[in-house]
C-alpha cells in the first residue's frame, strides 16, 4: 500500500506541479500539509472506528508513509524551485 500510494502521489505531484510557474516551495508545502491532513481525518473518521484501535496506535504503525506526503511534495517543489533558477 505505501508502494502504490507513494507512486499514485508523485504522479498526482506531477500535475499539481504543470500549470504552477512560481513559489513551489511554498505550493509544495501546502499540498503536503492538506493531503497529510485530508488522511488524518478520513482515517480518523473511518479507519479508526473501524479498526477499534486507539488514534495514537493507529498513527504510530502508518506515520511513516504520511510523515512521506509532505516531505516529497516539498522536495518536489524544492527541486523545481533550484532547477528554474
Amino acid at each position: 500500500m505505501i508502494g502504490t500510494g507513494t507512486i499514485s502521489g508523485c504522479y498526482l505531484l506531477l500535475q499539481y506541479f504543470r500549470p504552477v510557474d512560481n513559489d513551489f516551495i511554498r505550493n509544495g508545502f501546502v499540498v503536503g500539509i492538506s493531503w497529510f491532513a485530508l488522511n488524518i481525518i478520513l482515517d480518523a473518521l473511518v479507519l479508526i472506528p473501524m479498526m477499534k484501535t486507539t488514534f495514537f496506535d493507529y498513527f504510530m504503525s502508518v506515520r511513516l508513509g504520511y510523515i512521506a506526503i509532505p516531505a516529497i511534495s516539498v522536495t518536489m517543489g524544492f527541486m523545481l524551485e533550484v532547477k528554474l533558477k
